[in-house]
């Protein structure tokens, strides 16, 4: 039985723990399917983000095996928070360390372009082969721990880096809308590691910058992101950017390429400047 620890915290802090979330039997068969999918892949450089020599590897699992959990825990997490998430995909992602060096303060882009407000996007993250406990966690910056009005612009946001300077001050930057600024704060005072064991998840509001604490272990997760279905997109937001925003959309087959046509030509099928997440997805 899934064991979520102050779930309030979803709303202040942007994540919390669930620990026992995936019994053993299941984190085993992904475990499986993961190194199944790792050496049919192995020679492919084609990145899940299109960049070459830096992939992951989609999983071959769906969620059915554990469907029910997540409903359960997407269930429970609206009804004692005020996050509205109402759609599970049927795929996730697996992230292996031996890959993919993700040590760098972010949050993603393509759930912002997708949602266009990631208060109400969660990524849930389980490792299923992590053999230190205490190493190679995830990194979170607390929304309640960084002051204003940085506090406020992170709210709902995606799309950003922050990069530590030598001076212990922050390189703050969005991709969506262009901005940068200097934060006054090193943003590696301020952040929490959460440490799991496999089988246990973290789910965070995807507006929560983050990051890989260490490579020093080779660690496995698997991560899927759940949506609202009801959430509604701009074409007028989603047309409008920065230079790199648009570079990184026009990628040629990849994820976000792909996505962006799918909402262009949603619009269009609509005739409306706005549509709904359940709209763009066709149900």
């Amino acid at each position: 039985m899934f064991n979520i620890e102050n779930i309030k915290d979803l709303e202040t802090k942007g994540f919390v723990v669930c620990r026992n979330m995936l019994d053993e039997n299941v984190i085993q068969g992904m475990a499986e399917d993961y190194l199944k999918s790792y050496n049919e892949q192995k020679s492919d450089s084609t990145n899940y983000h299109g960049v070459s020599g830096n992939k992951n590897i989609l999983s071959a699992v769906t969620t059915d095996s554990f469907k029910s959990v997540l409903s359960d825990v997407l269930d429970y997490i609206c009804k004692s928070t005020d996050i509205k998430v109402n759609y599970i995909p049927s795929q996730g992602t697996y992230f292996d360390t031996e890959i993919v060096d993700n040590r760098v303060w972010h949050t993603d882009h393509e759930p912002y372009y997708l949602s266009q407000n990631c208060y109400n996007v969660l990524a849930i993250w389980i490792p299923i082969i992590k053999p230190v406990y205490e190493k190679s966690n995830m990194m979170f910056l607390p929304h309640n721990k960084v002051p204003e009005p940085e506090r406020t612009r992170l709210k709902g946001n995606g799309a950003q880096y922050a990069y530590i300077l030598e001076d212990g001050t922050t390189d703050y930057r969005e991709y969506d809308s262009g901005y940068r600024t200097i934060w006054n704060f090193n943003v590696d005072d301020l952040a929490e590691t959460v440490y799991l064991n496999t089988g246990d998840a973290v789910i965070f509001r995807d507006d929560t910058l983050h990051k890989t604490q260490d490579i020093d272990t080779r660690r496995v997760s698997f991560a899927i992101r759940c949506f609202n279905l009801d959430a509604t997109l701009s074409k007028e937001q989603l047309n409008n950017g920065s230079v790199e925003k648009f570079k990184k959309i026009n990628l040629p087959n990849t994820v976000m390429n792909k996505a962006y046509t799918k909402l262009m030509n949603t619009f269009e099928q609509k005739q409306s400047d706005t549509i709904t997440f359940k709209d763009f997805l066709g149900i």
